[in-house]
């Protein structure tokens, strides 16, 4: 499992260079996040092990059920049959036997990063994770002004939306800066 999750942050570490050299910031700091996303889970996992590893499929679990039962209400609102419901229902009734029963809600417990995080000693991350969030790798108020320029006089004011920010070069050293250090945690196992 460790080295699944090395592999997925080696992997998100490169392409999050290659954006960030082609001055894509937003692009580099959303998979930034998912650097340090790997980096929570791989503590926990250093931490607590099999438990951990149980939480991990229990997850994976959760998640199919939840896709699964998205896409059979999406079904039911189709105005033709689709040839797939009949072994969707059937995978979602066989997940739903084998993992929700211990469950209070009769569902699987997922696993929160800010949990994992926790978990794995490195709650403090999440702090970071959070801001990668709210500036890069969701719709905000933050995320959205970085794609406007304003000018004009002061009562007059013309706004243009560009595709690729401005950017400068601190934000591009910050960027580097949180993304080799999620990364380093990887290294160090926490």
């Amino acid at each position: 499992m460790a080295l699944t999750l090395l592999a997925r942050t080696l992997g998100h570490f490169q392409a999050a260079v290659q954006v960030l050299g082609s001055k894509h910031v937003v692009e580099s700091r959303t998979l930034t996040r998912c650097c340090w996303e790997n980096l929570f889970w791989i503590a926990a996992l250093a931490k607590k092990g099999d438990e951990f590893v149980k939480a991990m499929e229990l997850d994976d679990a959760a998640n199919r059920l939840k896709r699964a039962s998205s896409l059979l209400r999406w079904a039911e609102k189709q105005d033709q049959p689709l040839d797939f419901i009949e072994k969707l229902e059937a995978f979602y009734t066989g997940m739903k036997e084998k993992h929700g029963k211990k469950e209070k809600h009769g569902n699987p417990a997922t696993i929160g990063h800010e949990n994992a995080a926790i978990a794995g000693g490195v709650g403090d991350g999440y702090q970071i994770y959070r801001e990668l969030s709210g500036d890069a790798a969701h719709p905000s108020a933050v995320s959205l002004s970085r794609h406007i320029t304003w000018s004009g006089p002061e009562n007059d004011q013309i706004f243009t939306v560009h595709a690729q920010p401005a950017i400068d070069a601190r934000e591009v050293e910050d960027t580097l800066e949180v993304l080799c250090s999620g990364v380093g945690g990887h290294c160090r196992g926490q």
